[in-house]
C-alpha cells in the first residue's frame, strides 16, 4: 500500500476543536474513536516495525505493521505493509517473541478520531506527552504521477476546509516515532 500523508501539530487549542466539529458536518457523522497503543522496534535500513494494539469498542486488535518515509518532500509518500494478527490470538504471546528477538525503540500512545471523506483518512490524534495533531492520509491505488498530485491536492483543499494555517498548527516532517524520541518526556522503553 501507498499513501500521500501530512501530519499537522496543533498549536491553539481552540483550533483543534473548531476542526473537529467542522470535519463532523463535513462527514455528517461522529469519527470512529480507538485507542492505539504503537510499539516501535529497531529494525535496520531506516525502515519502521511495530506493533499497533488498538481498542475500540472494547474489541481489542493487534496488527504488525512495517513501512518505510521519504522525508524530503511534505506531504511525504509513504509505503507499507500490515498484518493483522488473527482475531482471537494471545497479543502477550506476540509481544513477548518480539520483546525476546528485537530491541524496542519507543511506545506511542494515543486517542485516535477517524473519519473519512473524499477518499480521504482525516485522524485526530491526541498523543500522550506530545500534544494534539491532526493528520491526512491519502491511500494511492497506483503510482501514477497522476494519482501522487492529486492526493497531495485533496490533503491542501482539506487543509483549508478546516482553516489550519500557520497561526494555528505546525507541519510536521517527523512521525510519532521521531517526535515521542525528541520530546523532553520520551516514552522509551528498555
Amino acid at each position: 500500500m501507498k499513501n500521500v500523508e501530512q501530519k499537522f501539530r496543533i498549536l491553539d487549542p481552540s483550533a483543534y476543536g473548531n476542526a473537529f466539529t467542522h470535519m463532523t458536518t463535513l462527514c455528517g457523522a461522529p469519527p470512529v474513536t480507538l485507542k492505539q497503543f504503537d510499539t516501535y522496534y529497531n529494525v535496520k535500513d531506516g525502515k519502521r516495525f511495530m506493533l499497533r494494539c488498538e481498542v475500540h469498542n472494547e474489541q481489542e486488535t493487534a496488527t504488525l505493521i512495517v513501512y518505510s518515509r521519504e522525508f524530503e518532500s511534505w506531504p511525504c509518500e509513504r509505503k507499507s505493509a500490515r498484518f493483522k494478527l488473527q482475531d482471537g490470538a494471545p497479543i502477550e504471546d506476540t509481544m513477548a517473541l518480539l520483546w525476546g528477538t528485537l530491541s524496542v525503540g519507543v511506545r506511542v500512545q494515543k486517542i485516535r478520531s477517524v473519519f473519512t471523506l473524499n477518499g480521504v483518512c482525516v485522524h485526530f490524534d491526541e498523543i500522550k506527552d506530545l500534544g494534539k495533531f491532526i493528520e491526512f492520509e491519502y491511500e494511492l491505488d497506483s503510482q501514477t504521477p497522476k494519482r501522487v498530485s492529486e492526493g497531495h491536492a485533496k490533503l491542501k483543499e482539506l487543509c483549508t476546509k478546516l482553516c489550519l494555517d500557520k497561526s494555528n498548527s505546525r507541519a510536521e516532517s517527523l512521525g510519532y516515532r521521531e517526535l515521542v524520541c525528541i520530546s523532553p518526556r520520551p516514552t522509551i522503553l528498555q
